[in-house]
């Protein structure tokens, strides 16, 4: 059986050392005005901010990309991969945020986007990348919380 990879979202978070603190919070380096960042007692996150723009990476995780700082807990991926993610994440309004997978090859870039209750991913077998970048992004979210997002490799497409 495949090793299960679980998705951390608290290593993106500074509070400057203020739990439960609506002040002073950066969210991925980036000031979170307005907004309430919430480390709940039962490990899970919420962010409660309804001007956090569409578009805005919410957290970030890769391979081979330590050196930008991004979460690097996740496997190597090879094309033609196939995973089953389970997520437990609550988010208002319902469908509010989505998953860039950006696969890079040198200088391309080739992008999947899926939406949270998509249950699987397949990677291209026809493109021969070398690193993955994965993205929760808001589309119109207002608040959500993040419990628990995984992967787990169930096959491979080798068309």
């Amino acid at each position: 059986m495949d090793r299960e990879y679980k998705f951390d979202i608290s290593n993106g978070i500074h509070n400057n050392g203020f739990d439960n603190s609506a002040f002073n919070i950066e969210f991925n380096n980036s000031p979170l005005y307005g907004g309430d960042l919430l480390k709940n007692k039962d490990g899970s996150i919420t962010l409660i901010n309804p001007r956090f723009p569409s578009g805005k990476v919410i957290a970030s995780w890769g391979n081979n990309h330590k050196s930008q700082g991004i979460n690097s807990n996740i496997p190597l991926i090879f094309p033609g991969d196939i995973y089953k993610l389970k997520c437990d994440i609550e988010m208002d309004p319902n469908s509010s945020l989505i998953l860039h997978i950006r696969m890079y090859r040198g200088s391309e870039e080739k992008i999947m986007i899926m939406h949270l209750n998509e249950q699987i991913i397949e990677f291209p077998s026809d493109f021969k990348f070398d690193s993955v970048l994965i993205e929760l992004v808001n589309i119109s979210n207002d608040e959500l919380t993040f419990r628990n997002m995984s992967m787990v490799k169930v096959g491979k497409n080798n068309e």
